[in-house]
């Protein structure tokens, strides 16, 4: 991987679906964290994670923490992408 620390990656792009919307026609809470998850699988494909690589590699990624702020309304049909930061990482070899 270069190094593109800081840089913004679009790493997942969909719609909010009827089925995924509560009483308010809001997007449901536990669909947020579904969409994040998603996002992470396309950052590891990016990153030749995928399950070939993973098992390539003997090795792979997970989520040790999620914090979510909840700072504007999204509701159904409301197209959604999400941008993906490196903020750090540790050095191969």
């Amino acid at each position: 991987m270069s190094d593109a620390s800081g840089a913004l990656l679009m790493t997942w792009r969909g719609a909010v679906l009827q089925a995924r919307v509560d009483y308010n026609g809001h997007l449901r809470e536990v669909y947020y964290l579904l969409v994040f998850s998603y996002a992470t699988d396309a950052l590891m494909d990016l990153f030749g994670l995928d399950e070939a690589g993973r098992k390539a590699a003997g090795y792979s990624i997970f989520t040790l923490e999620t914090h979510m702020n909840y700072l504007l309304e999204v509701k159904q049909d409301t197209p959604i992408e999400v941008h993906t930061q490196i903020l750090g990482r540790t050095p191969s070899g």
